[in-house]
C-alpha cells in the first residue's frame, strides 16, 4: 500500500502530484476531509414521534470548506442537571444517512440530518452535538 498517499492527500499542495502518482500506481486518492469545515447551524432533540421513550435528534450541518467532503461522524453527549456526562455516542454517516444518499456533502451545502436514540439515560436533560475528527482528517 501507499500509506503516504492517504497522509499527504489532505494537503492541497500535494494533491495534484499524488493524483498523477495514483494514475501510475493504480491507487485511489481519498477525498479531502476538514472536520473544522463543518458548521452545525441547528441542533434539536424531541420525543420520537412513534417510539415511546425514544428521542429524535435533528442536526443541520453546512459544509463551509472550499471543497466537497464526506459527511462527518457526529458525537451526541447527554448531560444531567449539573452538567455531568450521562451518555455519549458517536454516529457515523452510515448510521444517519439514508441508504440511497451519497456520502458526500458539496461545498456550501446545508444538510438536515435525523437520528434516533432508543433509550436515553433517565437523568439526561442537556445535550451537545459535535463533529468528530476521523482518521486521515
Amino acid at each position: 500500500k501507499h500509506f503516504f498517499v492517504e497522509k499527504y492527500s489532505q494537503h492541497e499542495q500535494y494533491r495534484g502530484y499524488l493524483s498523477l502518482f495514483c494514475k501510475v500506481a493504480a491507487c485511489e486518492l481519498p477525498p479531502r476531509v476538514d472536520p473544522h469545515g463543518f458548521t452545525l447551524t441547528h441542533t434539536k432533540i424531541d420525543l420520537h414521534p412513534s417510539e415511546p421513550g425514544a428521542l429524535r435528534v435533528t442536526v443541520k450541518l453546512v459544509n463551509e470548506a472550499n471543497f466537497a467532503q464526506p459527511y462527518p461522524a457526529l458525537q451526541l453527549t447527554l448531560t444531567d442537571r449539573v452538567g455531568r456526562v450521562v451518555g455519549r455516542r458517536t454516529f457515523s454517516p452510515e448510521y444517519y444517512l439514508p441508504a440511497d444518499k451519497q456520502n458526500m456533502l458539496d461545498r456550501g451545502e446545508l444538510a438536515a440530518l435525523l437520528f434516533d436514540l432508543a433509550r436515553p439515560h433517565e437523568k439526561a436533560v442537556g445535550f451537545v452535538v459535535d463533529v468528530v475528527k476521523t482518521r486521515g482528517a
